[in-house]
């Protein structure tokens, strides 16, 4: 029996059948999230520095999610105690995707285009602290059964996905840039 069959069988026999559709959904989600973290932590050192950011710049860009974390993390999840868990998670995701528009219009900025593109990566921490924490606070109120193994599952995927998409780095070499 192959390793997809046993993860399948598993599936098909842990979770319940009114779940089955959400958890598919839930693990499609981390996947895309997988993608889209490993590429842009990845690629975006490299971007800000075409743009002219400095070392310290770069350095800021690096240690944002972890200074995020450290600082917003225990004040987000007081905040969020007595809150509707779907709009917080809803809000904060949009939130949290608004700096990549500022992403794609950084080449046309005529002001330090390298601390701008330091400054978006750090302005996209705070709401993806808060939706990382909200998200999860929302699938452990809507997921009584099997969130264990489904919450094993879904980092797993997250490390396999991230791992592969970050050793896509030689398309920088690859592709001029413009």
């Amino acid at each position: 029996m192959s390793v997809l069959q046993t993860l399948t069988a598993r599936f098909e026999r842990d979770v319940p059948m009114e779940h089955r559709q959400n958890f598919r959904h839930l693990y499609f989600d981390i996947g895309w999230f997988g993608i889209l973290n490993s590429s842009s932590i990845a690629f975006a050192a490299v971007y800000a520095t075409r743009l002219g950011a400095t070392g310290l710049e770069i350095g800021l860009l690096n240690a944002a999610p972890a200074l995020a974390s450290l600082l917003f993390a225990l004040p987000t999840g007081q905040l969020f105690r007595n809150k509707p868990m779907s709009r917080v998670v809803f809000w904060a995701a949009v939130l949290h995707r608004l700096p990549y528009v500022l992403w794609v219009l950084l080449p046309a900025a005529t002001w330090r285009a390298g601390a701008n593109a330091a400054a978006a990566g750090i302005f996209d921490e705070h709401p993806g602290t808060a939706l990382a924490i909200s998200f999860q606070m929302d699938v452990c109120t809507i997921v009584l059964c099997s969130g264990a193994g489904m919450a094993g599952i879904r980092n797993a995927l997250y490390a396999l996905i991230a791992v592969i998409t970050s050793q896509c780095s030689w398309l920088l070499k690859t592709y001029a840039f413009p």
